[in-house]
């Protein structure tokens, strides 16, 4: 069975490990980042999209390609997470790796009503 909170449940999870993983798990201290790299990418409408034009928010980078299969499985559940939460400062950016398959970018995104910032 796959409801939506069973979805949220593996999602929380997943961002939990991967938090504890990169975080240093013995650290007594949080480190809070209040500076930090600045990038400019293009979204799905050839916008120009700085990482500082997110400052504030509680940012989620998902790295992926249209023709990946855990990618794909992911996604409607990245979907329901933003929905749900970009109102109270989440914001996940999809940073597609598909440089040569632009066209397949805007199709995946459009086909699975990708609703999140999708950048290249």
């Amino acid at each position: 069975m796959n409801t939506p909170v069973l979805r949220f449940a593996r999602i929380a999870v997943l961002i939990l490990a991967l938090t504890l993983a990169f975080s240093g798990c013995g650290k007594k201290e949080a480190t809070v980042v209040t500076k930090g790299y600045n990038f400019t990418l293009s979204d799905l409408q050839g916008e120009s999209v700085s990482f500082s034009d997110f400052q504030g928010q509680v940012i989620m980078v998902n790295f992926w390609a249209p023709w990946c299969a855990p990618c794909r499985v992911e996604t409607p559940d990245l979907i329901d997470l933003y929905d749900e939460y970009k109102d109270d400062g989440l914001c996940i950016l999809g940073l597609t790796v598909a440089f040569k398959s632009e066209g397949s970018v805007h199709d995946f995104a459009e086909q699975n009503g990708i609703t999140y910032p999708v950048l290249f």
